[in-house]
């Protein structure tokens, strides 16, 4: 039964290659559209987070120079904290951007292909 299974999906992969192969240009619009917006997420993600990291290190290193029981140590281990806690925050929302534009570009890849065959 399971080996049954296999084939059904191989046919299903053959299938979906040449409907890819038949509607070249289409495919390859919906392709660029998929990079393009993949890229500036990306883009976005490391622009946005860059600053943040630097602050973070520089905390982190001027946290290590530090003797602990100081108000200076207290506002330093508050400010990574802080940090860690924006970094975590965005990287979420870029998690769940990617995701919804994945699934965006998964739907339109669907839906061209049925409107195709």
């Amino acid at each position: 039964m399971e080996l049954y299974t296999h084939f059904g999906f191989v046919a299903i992969l053959r299938e979906s290659l040449k409907n890819f192969l038949k509607h070249g240009k289409l495919m390859a619009s919906i392709t660029l559209l998929i990079l393009s917006l993949h890229s500036l997420l990306f883009l976005a993600n490391t622009f946005s987070i860059k600053p943040l990291l630097k602050d973070l290190i520089t905390n982190a290193a001027f946290l290590q120079l530090t003797t602990p029981g100081t108000s200076e140590f207290a506002k330093l281990v508050t400010a990574v904290r802080h940090d860690i806690q924006v970094f975590a925050g965005l990287e979420w929302i870029f998690i769940v951007t990617t995701y919804v534009t994945s699934l965006f570009c998964a739907a339109t890849t669907i839906l061209a292909s049925g409107v195709t065959h």
